[in-house]
């Protein structure tokens, strides 16, 4: 592996496309954002109207007042894209947006500044290659906070959807109850704020914003945060039978067993998975059985045949070399 350090070609274009490989997710990305950028949701972090208690302490920029510096700040804004993908990660800090952006120029700026810092002190021969190879870790640096942002909102998607089954159990139990919408979603983030954060933290600013703008307004809201099929499937529900007047709880009774009778065939259907994937292992393990049942015996009296021959020939090797030794003493002996 010493060649990954050495000044050659073969390093170089190793350096080059490691860069490009961890460059071209997060290009793709940046190509097929789905974040809507058409709302302004800045205020789902307001205290004014959401119990800040939910979505922890404040705490200040990992920079201070240098992370709006390198973010470039307030010359370069946050795109709206960018805020929303922070929004779709769980990332409800007032300036999360600006701490991504920080800490891409900041890895930026170390790169740049550590390739500069080896180009002048290199050969002049080597200068090209190091060059490229700079070139290569620096959109490698640059590209790292683009996929643990991606990997943020994967992680926060799979975690709605694993909590989000007893959010809705709440809520159609609260309706059945007597609840009112409304009060029903603030008793659901109450509740599960302790064991349920993620979805705790979105009922609550859904219950905050239905108090200032309407429900059907905090629906959708809540629709365009969280794109996941069981939160945009919950708020079409829920809206559509706030603007036709039907019944919301029998809506939400009906959604929930559905929901879970589809959670139960996924479970099924991955069980089945499992066993089939499990089975290739079975069937080698069967297999090096088998061959132990089968070659072994065959295996053990070829080795013992070869032992037993081993055996005779050394004793004919011996017996030859003994008669060797007696016609030579006899030899000897005769006048």
């Amino acid at each position: 592996m010493n060649w990954i350090l050495q000044d050659s070609v073969t390093s170089t274009v190793f350096w080059f496309a490691t860069g490009l490989l961890v460059a071209l997710p997060c290009i793709l990305l940046m190509l097929r954002r789905r974040a809507s950028a058409s709302l302004d949701l800045d205020a789902v972090r307001d205290p004014a109207f959401v119990d800040a208690a939910l979505f922890g302490a404040d705490r200040p920029m990992f920079l201070g007042a240098l992370t709006s510096d390198l973010a470039g700040e307030p010359f370069f804004k946050s795109p709206p894209e960018l805020r929303a993908e922070m929004l779709r990660a769980g990332l409800y800090h007032p300036h999360a947006a600006t701490e991504y952006r920080a800490a891409r120029n900041l890895l930026t700026f170390l790169g740049m500044a550590g390739t500069m810092a080896v180009l002048a002190v290199s050969p002049p021969g080597t200068i090209p290659f190091r060059m490229l190879a700079g070139m290569g870790l620096v959109i490698m640096l640059m590209s790292l906070p683009r996929l643990w942002l991606g990997m943020a909102i994967r992680s926060h998607s799979r975690r709605l959807e694993k909590e989000m089954p007893l959010a809705l159990e709440l809520l159609a139990l609260g309706g059945a109850a007597g609840q009112t919408l409304s009060f029903g979603l603030e008793h659901a983030a109450r509740e599960l704020a302790t064991t349920h954060q993620a979805v705790a933290r979105d009922l609550a600013i859904v219950s905050a914003q239905a108090r200032m703008g309407g429900l059907s307004m905090a629906l959708q809201a809540w629709a365009e945060r969280q794109p996941i099929p069981v939160v945009r499937n919950l708020c079409q529900i829920l809206d559509q039978g706030l603007k036709l007047g039907s019944d919301v709880t029998t809506n939400l009774v009906d959604y929930a067993s559905a929901h879970g009778a589809e959670l139960r065939q996924q479970a099924l259907a991955r069980a089945a998975r499992a066993s089939f994937w499990l089975l290739i292992p079975s069937v080698f393990c069967l297999w090096v059985a088998a061959m132990i049942v089968m070659v072994g015996p065959t295996y053990l009296e070829f080795t013992r045949g070869r032992a037993a021959t081993a055996r005779n020939l050394q004793k004919q090797i011996q017996s030859v070399g003994v008669a060797n030794k007696q016609r030579a003493a006899a030899n000897i002996a005769a006048p």
